[in-house]
């Protein structure tokens, strides 16, 4: 059985005592050829404790994909390492990912450094990571730019200098599963609908039973939400599964235009 358990989301769904829910996401993919980690949320507690009550092991993780370099998905990774050190050599993740990054106009801290101590397994273009398990990006020239990901997320690019979010290391990840093809998102800075058009070019598949993840439509405005979700509605996939950064009002108006489409929150458990 092939299953996807998220273990970090901003709101805990399933009714079990002793979950946590923080700003992040944090989901295990366990198939037959073993289970991958997508991203570790920001803290390492919440994503450890919610793996104890579940009863999931991290010492039984075989390795480790970072949908970015943002801390809400990637500033776990130091005490999940502590916890699991059999991964530490098996941490895949885009090059750019290590780039420093701010948000906010004090430009806070918001991620890249944690990334320098760790040997990162590169990801250009499409990797397997485990048998039928893809990490794959969207080069930033093939993205439509009306679908540019916005916000007050900044980077220090190649020259020192602090610039725009390119979220040019964004990662996606495509899953050939029992009951279809499951696309599985962390932040979708790339955007949604770059990111099924990449997964068209790179692996000629058009439809999904799952797409599950953060879409990143939290920023969008309401006239954007009916242009996003109009498309959405166009695709051929049969359950919606978003979280985190999707925003619930966008999540809302999808459920509306769609018949199976649910919040995935801390607890949930999908079959692929």
């Amino acid at each position: 059985m092939m299953k996807l358990t998220v273990l970090v989301d901003n709101w805990v769904t399933t009714p079990r005592a002793g979950l946590l829910g923080e700003w992040g996401y944090s989901a295990l993919l366990t198939t037959p050829s073993g289970s991958l980690l997508i991203d570790t949320g920001e803290t390492g507690h919440t994503l450890l404790n919610n793996m104890r009550v579940l009863g999931l092991s991290p010492e039984s993780v075989d390795c480790v994909a970072l949908s970015h370099g943002h801390n809400d998905h990637a500033g776990g990774l130091p005490a999940f390492l502590e916890a699991a050190p059999q991964v530490r050599d098996r941490v895949f993740a885009s090059p750019l990912a290590v780039r420093e990054r701010f948000e906010g106009q004090d430009l806070s801290p918001a991620g890249g450094a944690v990334l320098r101590e760790v040997p990162l397994r590169p990801v250009q273009g499409a990797v397997e990571l485990l048998p039928g398990v893809f990490a794959f990006d969207v080069p930033p020239e093939g993205r439509d730019p009306r679908y540019a990901s916005r916000g007050l997320m900044y980077e220090r690019g190649e020259d020192g200098t602090v610039r725009p979010d390119t979220f040019a290391d964004d990662l996606s990840f495509l899953v050939r599963g029992p009951r279809g093809w499951a696309l599985l998102l962390g932040c979708a800075h790339a955007a949604l609908p770059n990111i099924v058009a990449r997964v068209r070019d790179l692996f000629g598949v058009e439809q999904f039973d799952l797409v599950a993840g953060g879409a990143h439509m939290m920023s969008l405005a309401p006239e954007e939400v009916e242009d996003w979700v109009a498309l959405m509605a166009s695709w051929r996939v049969r359950r919606w599964r978003l979280n985190h950064c999707t925003g619930f009002h966008s999540a809302a108006r999808l459920a509306q235009a769609h018949p199976d489409t649910d919040w995935a929150g801390v607890g949930s458990e999908l079959a692929l």
